[in-house]
């Protein structure tokens, strides 16, 4: 059982940092090694401990030392790169312009320039410039300019940084200029293009096919519109749409059950046959990996299939569990980093919840597998992604079926060269059931909202078990009392009269909420950045956690660091009403006045910029200003307000003490004066930028005069989403998110800025 222990112990150093109790375990070890040495049980598994916390640790503080070095940050530098297969792709925009991203897999090129990982770049071209477009395995030299990775913090949503050290990724940044090109010849990418391009050509006639089949066969997603995606992603099966460890057990298992009928045909001997369909069926899922590309999750896929196949062949008492314990340990001796990513869990959990069940023997194992799956993806899901359609299982229940015995096979046979005519009607028509299968439950598809706790989690998965096995010694109606969790009210609401102040953490642009009692509101909804907004990856999770329902939204101007998100916010939220700065460049939306006030659960709301029938040509200066406030604490939110309108506030509006000051222009160099802080004489100010921006915010000459006046400067950069509570007695010190839930790629990121 030594191979659990390495196991947990790569987890726990990877998330939490063990490493820094050496001290203590060498003390341990010296204290009671004579103990140790007569129970070698219990020493064998001190040693996996040992070297699990010691291999976890030499992989992360290789993967730190790889990412961008500050140095280079910022400036422009040459590169050399492999073009990765089907990332260039245009982005929309609703801001003017065309956007274009693409990933590159570094290659040696200088001594200063970083040689190893990957980069995910953005280039920015105008209407009508003639971009021409970069095909996978393509050789470039390019000059771009860099950030190391930095994820945002806030509740409920997956920090992209721990993402980027689990796959490898050094940095991100801008593509100023490709100097040298050189088209692919040959290999791996270059066929997996070619592939994708034979197979939308192929199927042009029958849309749904053309779509999804690149997807399923190379994994090309690029042709799946956002509805499309929106369709899979809300109701729990976008699971499908990623080749992983699901796809290719699913082509092994076909592949050796065809071997295997074709073996007994020869060898009358069945465990035979089923033996040595074992190759055949390993063969095929190389060769499904291989035009997957090897992602880090058909890597781990393939050594899982292997060792568990070997393990069968060999004749093994129990050989399917005792080759998933050794599995997990290859896997995590190959890719220790690859328990941060989710698709690890999704797999590794997956299975292992599939072996139990076989190896409890019960009857019906087909339909409780099913189920078992869709309520662990969904659950896993949940917990990594912040919710979980209600109806996933329902969904799943009818989608895995159909993509495992018919859409994924009948688009690999037409990769391999089958006749269109006869297998593309049949592919069209299974995408089609399973779409309309989607569309009917998409009036009845609620989200439900993961617990903040792992422990909820477990039983969960504790309940779904339980609710398998063919009979227990209690009703199953008292499994629900341990769902109790997912149900549960979320955190504790604000007293009367008291009320939360949020930041969000969404780079460079501004998303904050005020949350009382019964009520929500919404001030700014973050950048859109091509891909998507702040307002679908940050806000919307967040305000489905919460028991308060969203009642009003502001935006305080148009400029797309602040009402990028809006769209996504309000496709959640249909039915509220937004006020906005600036209503005349954003339909739907009403202007905000001076005067305008309200009162939600003893907390006031006061509008004070700006004045009625006041349009100013410069767009920063019609942020509408709110000013919150109750006998426990305010607030004012002032947008991008310049120094002309901040003189204008001073001499206008008296400001309570105990005021929590939402920084103008994210610390620009045209906001903060001297005058306009003394008269607001804030107790804490707040600061939403990005790590490293263009703009330089906060300003040096701004942050020196915070330091000044002695006005604490909290910032999203340092300490992730923030939360004030301004609730009396029970006021505390503000609440973030970096140093709440402190990881250790976090506390490498902050301490090298």
């Amino acid at each position: 059982m030594w191979q659990w222990f390495f196991c947990v112990a790569v987890v726990a150093q990877s998330y939490v940092g063990l490493h820094q109790w050496w001290p203590v375990a060498l003390l341990f070890l010296l204290r009671y090694l004579p103990w140790l040495l007569q129970r070698r049980t219990v020493l064998t598994a001190v040693l996996a401990v040992a070297f699990g916390v010691f291999w976890a640790h030499y992989h992360l503080q290789w993967a730190y030392n790889a990412w961008l070095p500050t140095s280079l940050e910022g400036h422009p530098i040459t590169v050399r790169g492999e073009v990765q297969p089907f990332t260039w792709r245009e982005l929309s925009s609703r801001f003017g312009g065309r956007r274009f991203a693409v990933t590159l897999k570094l290659l040696p090129s200088s001594a200063t320039a970083p040689s190893d990982g990957v980069v995910h770049l953005s280039y920015y071209a105008d209407e009508d410039e003639v971009v021409q477009p970069l095909s996978g395995g393509d050789v470039v030299t390019a000059q771009v300019r860099l950030k190391r990775p930095y994820g945002t913090v806030n509740e409920g949503v997956l920090d992209s940084a721990q993402l980027d050290l689990a796959r490898g990724v050094i940095g991100r940044g801008t593509l100023l200029t490709v100097e040298q090109r050189v088209p692919a010849r040959k290999g791996l990418p270059l066929l997996r293009e070619q592939v994708s391009n034979k197979l939308r050509r192929l199927l042009e006639p029958w849309p749904r096919a053309a779509t999804l089949a690149p997807a399923l066969v190379v994994a090309d997603r690029r042709w799946l519109d956002e509805e499309q995606w929106r369709q899979y992603r809300d109701s729990g099966t976008a699971h499908l749409m990623s080749i992983s460890g699901l796809h290719v057990s699913l082509v092994a298992g076909l592949v050796w059950m065809i071997g295997r009928w074709c073996c007994v045909l020869l060898v009358p001997a069945s465990q035979t046959a089923s033996r040595l369909a074992l190759w055949p069926a390993l063969f095929a899922a190389l060769l499904y990996a291989g035009l997957a590309g090897f992602s880090l999750p058909t890597q781990r896929a393939v050594i899982m299939a292997a060792v568990m196949m070997l393990s069968v062949w060999r004749g093994q008492q129990g050989g399917l569990t005792s080759g998933f314990r050794v599995a997990c340990v290859l896997v995590l001796l190959w890719q220790p980093l690859s328990v941060l990513d989710p698709s690890f869990w999704m797999s590794f959990l997956a299975i292992g919840a599939l072996l139990l069940l076989f190896r409890v023997g019960v009857r019906g194992i087909w339909w409780r597998a099913q189920w078992l799956l869709s309520f662990a993806l969904g659950a896993i899901g949940a917990w990594w992604f912040g919710s979980w359609g209600v109806l996933s299982p329902l969904a799943n229940l009818v989608l895995i079926p159909v993509f495992a015995w018919c859409v994924v096979p009948l688009a690999l046979l037409l990769a391999l060269g089958a006749p269109v005519w006869l297998f593309a009607p049949l592919l069209e028509g299974g995408i089609a059931l399973a779409e309309q299968w989607l569309a009917w439950l998409t009036p009845w598809q609620g989200q439900l909202v993961a617990p903040h706790d792992g422990f909820a989690l477990l039983l969960l998965a504790l309940v779904v078990f339980l609710f398998c096995l063919p009979r227990l010694p209690f009703s199953r109606w008292l499994l629900l009392f341990l769902c109790l969790p997912w149900w549960w009210p979320r955190g504790e609401v604000p007293p009367y009269g008291s009320f939360d102040f949020i930041v969000f953490d969404v780079g460079q642009g501004q998303a904050t909420a005020i949350r009382t009692r019964h009520h929500l509101l919404l001030y700014d909804a973050g950048p859109e950045w091509g891909s998507g907004d702040a307002g679908q990856t940050v806000v919307v999770p967040w305000l489905q956690r919460q028991v308060q329902k969203l009642s009003l939204g502001i935006i305080s101007h148009a400029d797309n660091d602040h009402s990028g998100g809006w769209g996504s916010v309000r496709q959640y939220r249909p039915e509220v009403r937004w006020l906005n700065g600036e209503a005349w460049r954003m339909p739907r939306t009403e202007q905000c006045w001076r005067g305008q006030q309200w009162q939600w659960d003893g907390v006031t709301f006061a509008v004070l910029w700006p004045p009625a029938g006041l349009r100013l040509q410069q767009s920063n200066n019609n942020s509408c200003v709110v000013y919150v406030h109750s006998e426990h604490g305010h607030v004012l939110l002032t947008g991008d307000l310049h120094k002309p309108a901040e003189f204008w506030l001073s001499n206008h509006h008296t400001f309570l003490p105990n005021t929590v000051l939402q920084v103008p222009h994210h610390g620009s160099a045209t906001s903060s004066s001297y005058a306009f802080l003394q008269s607001v004489a804030p107790r804490y100010a707040v600061v939403g930028h990005g790590y490293k921006n263009a703009y330089n915010h906060p300003a040096p000459a701004v942050t020196k005069r915070y330091e000044t006046l002695e006005i604490p400067l909290l910032s999203t950069v340092q300490s992730g989403m923030i939360v004030i509570p301004m609730r009396g007695e029970k006021n505390t010190k503000p609440i973030e998110w970096r140093t709440r839930f402190p990881k250790p790629w976090r506390e490498v990121a902050k301490n090298e800025q």
